[in-house]
């Protein structure tokens, strides 16, 4: 996997039966990527909740097999 940036919004997912919850409640966060119209998977729900309904800009290793990113770094687009 290679180390991207790419920009989008940070949404909110409930799943109740993932067996990786690392936030209350089995909170579960994903990129929306409008460019590609993919939702990509967050692995790191806790630094993701920050910027809930935001849009950022991500840094991280993308898994396109998964649709899923080991986040790097994030920062909000103002």
């Amino acid at each position: 996997m290679q180390e991207q940036t790419l920009v989008g919004t940070v949404e909110w997912e409930y799943k109740p039966l993932s067996w990786d919850c690392d936030t209350p409640n089995c909170d579960h966060f994903t990129l929306y990527d409008a460019a590609s119209g993919v939702n990509y998977d967050l692995d790191n729900s806790l630094l993701a909740s920050r910027y809930e309904g935001k849009k950022v800009r991500l840094t991280g290793s993308v898994d396109t097999k998964n649709d899923s990113i080991h986040v790097i770094s994030m920062e909000e687009i103002k």
